[in-house]
């Protein structure tokens, strides 16, 4: 797809996932609501039961309730479902989430960022939506809908009409459905939609392309970096530890490396040689390994 594709989906069963494979750059999204536990608990069985490859992501409500004691059981039940592999990661280490919010929903946010601090994730990308699905941040998604729930030819229309229409484009497209039938037929129409772009508006189609192409890199140095980060903070954890003088660890180093060169690296090469046949003999390593040096050493 040339835009990032998010399907909200109202129902599902566990035969509408088995075997669904969606087209790249497209998301399911399901509800998670405060105010319905036992929803969300039906989705979290739902995930358990099918073998849906993924991705998916949550559209998350808080609890219609000042109780922060709500708040916190809500976000504690969330948690878990960002843990399974199949949730959507745009970035290195940072799950994607969309929140139904008011503006001032924003100490829910805080505390949900704080919960997956604890937990090891630098930080939540969230998308802040309105009651009516209308994005805090203008460009960060189109909310699409609600549907005609007998055809998606609406949403389809809306979403060409978005294609041709003059920059800058949204970043994403959040369609509501009522059903995984539904929005197999919608992303079919939405492929077609593009595949006309390119024949009437070649133009256009390239700049699409060209830009998720560009975000698709940016998300791989991320990725790189992230990496890169994680590998000199243990660097700098390790010789942090290393130097500080109440550890023994340089000491105990220098003691080990003091123990090769005084107690083994000195002794003659024709002892050191007996001790590898012997090793043999024992049945601790191979005979071949003696003679070449591409073959197992030792046995396990």
């Amino acid at each position: 797809m040339l835009n990032s594709i998010f399907i909200l989906v109202e129902h599902a069963d566990p035969a509408d996932l088995k075997d669904l494979t969606l087209p790249s750059n497209t998301c399911l999204v399901f509800k998670a609501s405060g105010n319905d536990e036992a929803r969300l608990n039906t989705v979290y069985r739902l995930l358990l039961q099918t073998d849906y490859k993924g991705p998916f992501c949550l559209l998350v409500t808080p609890a219609e309730t000042n109780d922060p004691a709500d708040q916190d059981r809500f976000i504690n039940n969330v948690i878990p479902f960002i843990f399974d592999h199949k949730y959507l990661i745009r970035d290195f280490n940072i799950p994607f989430l969309f929140s139904q919010t008011s503006r001032e929903g924003t100490p829910f946010i805080t505390s949900f960022q704080k919960k997956m601090a604890a937990q090891g994730y630098d930080q939540l990308q969230i998308v802040q939506l309105d009651k009516g699905y209308t994005s805090f941040l203008p460009g960060a998604v189109q909310y699409i809908g609600p549907p005609d729930t007998t055809s998606p030819a609406q949403s389809i229309e809306a979403y060409n009409a978005y294609l041709k229409g003059i920059p800058p484009f949204p970043d994403s497209f959040l369609f509501e459905t009522p059903s995984i039938s539904y929005a197999l037929q919608l992303i079919k129409g939405l492929e077609t939609t593009e595949e006309a772009l390119l024949k009437d508006a070649r133009y256009i189609h390239s700049l699409l392309s060209g830009k998720e192409q560009a975000r698709s890199t940016l998300q791989t140095l991320q990725v790189e970096t992230g990496l890169l980060k994680e590998d000199l903070d243990s660097l700098k954890s390790y010789f942090s530890f290393y130097n500080e003088p109440n550890s023994g660890y340089r000491k105990k180093v220098k003691e080990i490396s003091d123990f090769y060169h005084y107690e083994y690296d000195i002794l003659p090469l024709w002892f050191k040689q007996l001790g590898h046949l012997i090793k043999v003999l024992m049945g601790k390593r191979t005979f071949r390994s003696l003679f070449d040096d591409n073959v197992k050493k030792y046995d396990t």
